[in-house]
């Protein structure tokens, strides 16, 4: 038995730091509820950071792949619009060179020209073009040859000849207006086969007042 304490004289309380154990321990106790909310809060976190963090990166890939997309598609679409304008161009060029080019009845035109003439065989015909243009000429005399060989019956101009002066394109096929119906269908399968063939012919009617003849008179312009 302590004397001191049973001589009226209490124990002395311990401290730490000015606190009584009792403060400290106190301490302890919120310190560990802290920590423990604290780890809670921060495993929570990780837990949301990774769930958002997988759903940003899901939807980063999906926009990324759509971007990817569309710049795959802009640039197929570029290339067939470019493909397009090539494409055009070519036409455009091979248009322009026919345009240019000298019309020419070749093997196959003038297949076609004696199957749709040679049964008008012996049919008249003249042929007047412009003297001093090559064009012209080169494909009258081509014209001239394909009648031939149709068997129709070329008709000198009289004395001097006869040449087309002013200007003219195409290809006129005159006719008289009292000519015979074999000499019109004759001038009509003509007209035809050069529309056919793109050779621009027009079907013409001479004045009445003329001189009547079966003659189915040619005036060959120049191409345009």
């Amino acid at each position: 038995m302590d004397m001191t304490a049973a001589a009226g004289h209490p124990a002395k309380n311990h401290h730490m730091w000015g606190f009584s154990l009792e403060f400290w321990n106190s301490v302890i106790v919120w310190a560990i509820g802290i920590a423990a909310v604290a780890g809670a809060i921060s495993v929570a976190a990780g837990f949301i950071a990774g769930i958002v963090g997988y759903r940003l990166s899901d939807v980063t890939q999906k926009a990324t792949e759509a971007q990817i997309a569309e710049a795959n598609a802009r640039a197929e679409a570029s290339k067939l619009q470019s493909a397009e304008a090539n494409a055009r161009a070519a036409e455009a060029n091979l248009a322009l060179e026919k345009y240019k080019a000298p019309r020419s009845i070749d093997a196959p035109a003038l297949a076609r020209i004696k199957d749709a003439l040679q049964k008008y065989a012996s049919q008249e015909y003249q042929i007047t073009m412009f003297w001093d243009l090559k064009e012209p000429l080169a494909f009258s005399e081509q014209l001239h040859q394909a009648l031939q060989q149709a068997g129709w019956k070329f008709i000198p101009h009289g004395a001097g000849g006869s040449f087309l002066l002013g200007g003219m394109s195409g290809v006129q096929v005159w006719v008289h207006p009292n000519a015979p119906s074999h000499v019109n269908e004759a001038a009509d399968a003509l007209t035809t086969v050069l529309s056919q063939l793109e050779f621009a012919p027009v079907r013409k009617q001479q004045n009445a007042s003329a001189t009547g003849d079966n003659i189915i008179r040619l005036n060959v312009g120049t191409k345009y």
